[in-house]
This record gives C-alpha cells, sequence and structure tokens, in this order.
C-alpha cells in the first residue's frame, strides 16, 4: 500500500505527464510512462507491475488515475479509432497547485527525462519496451543468464504481435539508452 507522501507523488507524477504530454496519452501509455520512472529512472512511486496483456501492469496506476479524474484534476474521454477505442488523458487546469508544483519540481529532471525519451511513442512501443525491460530485469533478479537470443525470444513468446526484427530493434534501442541491465550474455 502506498504511502500518503508516495500517493501525492503518483498523483503529481500523472498529472504533469498529461501536462506535458506531447501526443495523445492514453491509458496504456500512461501506465508504462509510469513504469518507466519508476523502475528505469528509479522513482519511488510504490507500485507492483506485473506481467499482463499489454506489459508491465499495475492496476493501482488506473486507480490513481480515476482518483484524480473523481477530483476534477484530470479528465479521461473515450475516442473511437477505426480499430477500436482508447482514452485521451489531459489535465483538468494546466497550471499546477503549489503543492503539485513543489513535488513535480522534486522530479522534473526525471519527469521531463520519460517525456522526452519516450513521450512520443505509441503505446504499442511503449508496450514493447516496458516488455523487454520487464524481462531483463526478472532474469537480473534470478540472476539467471541467457543470451541476447534467448532474451529476445522470451519477449517473442510473451509478445508474438511483434516480429523479431521489430524486438531486436527495440531491445537495441533500449541498450544505446543504457536503459536494459543486460543480465544475460552476448550471442558469441
Amino acid at each position: 500500500m502506498a504511502t500518503n507522501d508516495q500517493r501525492g507523488l503518483r498523483h503529481s507524477v500523472i498529472t504533469d505527464l498529461a501536462r506535458k504530454s506531447t501526443r495523445v496519452l492514453g491509458r496504456t501509455a500512461l501506465v508504462k510512462l509510469v513504469y518507466l520512472l519508476q523502475e528505469a529512472k528509479g522513482m519511488d512511486l510504490g507500485y507492483r507491475f506485473s506481467l499482463y496483456s499489454y506489459g508491465p501492469f499495475d492496476a493501482d496506476v488506473l486507480n490513481d488515475l480515476e482518483s484524480l479524474c473523481a477530483r476534477g484534476v484530470v479528465s479521461q474521454e473515450i475516442e473511437g479509432y477505426s480499430k477500436g477505442y482508447g482514452y485521451r488523458i489531459e489535465p483538468v487546469d494546466k497550471d499546477p497547485s503549489e503543492e503539485e508544483l513543489t513535488t513535480v519540481q522534486r522530479h522534473a529532471e526525471e519527469i521531463d527525462w520519460v517525456i522526452t525519451e519516450f513521450g512520443g511513442y505509441s503505446a504499442a512501443r511503449l508496450e514493447l519496451m516496458t516488455t523487454l525491460l520487464y524481462v531483463d530485469r526478472e532474469y537480473g533478479s534470478r540472476q539467471e543468464y541467457v543470451s541476447d537470443t534467448e532474451l529476445l525470444e522470451s519477449v517473442r513468446a510473451i509478445k508474438p504481435k511483434f516480429d523479431q526484427a521489430e524486438v531486436r530493434k527495440i531491445a537495441e534501442l533500449l541498450v544505446e539508452k543504457g536503459l536494459l541491465q543486460l543480465h544475460h550474455e552476448q550471442d558469441g
């Protein structure tokens, strides 16, 4: 369970992500950006991510979003697309409160980093990126070493909708960004 400090930080982070997003921010993208803040930048948000259909997920992110909507801080509208529907999350007020501003200023570097590095990616691309990070970290937490090929095959088994070349390309991008912990052996 999140502490009051963590809950305040979570709410400020979600609101700031909605405020600073450079493209339409939906629920999947929001969850993935929060995952990146916590897992790649080490921001102590207290979420417990598990692997689900669309990659790392914690329902508490959406619970926090619902709480912010109920308080009138952010809004989420359902939008129809040619292949289904999605959500549009936006701040209700473009100017942060004094308390939120103080919290967000302490973490401006991390939030700006996640928006700059990942805010322009689609939800599907973020799904693949965060799944790669999740699997890499799982191997690391078990001190289990696998080859690059085995890592990519593990991700493909979880995400078969992405082809091998796409998974490899995203893995290489994450290596360039210094985000994969590389708890695996290089293919020789």
